[in-house]
């Protein structure tokens, strides 16, 4: 997969999560979005960071800068931002098979 693709799909993934929670919910993404979007627009960049935006505003803030970041950034900057705006991994709970002294990872 492309660092573009990935971009393309962490925002979308993205999005999907502040339409069902809001975009307060996702402010440390959107702290990653607005530093990478701040030089390429940032009307945009300074509209995701402000809790005072109506939701609205705030909304159509990530789409514009969703859209210049896709267009803009080469594919390892995208790589690297996907990561960066993933949800967290799921927990993981280890615990240590006494038999062998493996560290199994279960699902929380």
């Amino acid at each position: 997969m492309t660092g573009t693709t990935q971009l393309r799909t962490a925002l979308s993934d993205l999005g999907a999560r502040i339409a069902d929670h809001g975009s307060h919910a996702e402010q440390e993404a959107l702290r990653q979005i607005a530093a990478w979007v701040r030089l390429l627009s940032p009307g945009a960049a300074e509209a995701l960071l402000d809790p005072r935006s109506p939701e609205v505003v705030r909304s159509r803030a990530f789409d514009v800068a969703a859209s210049r970041l896709v267009k803009e950034l080469d594919e390892g900057a995208a790589r690297q931002l996907s990561v960066q705006i993933a949800p967290a991994a799921s927990p993981m709970l280890e615990s240590v098979d006494s038999a062998d002294g493996r560290a199994l990872a279960s699902v929380a």
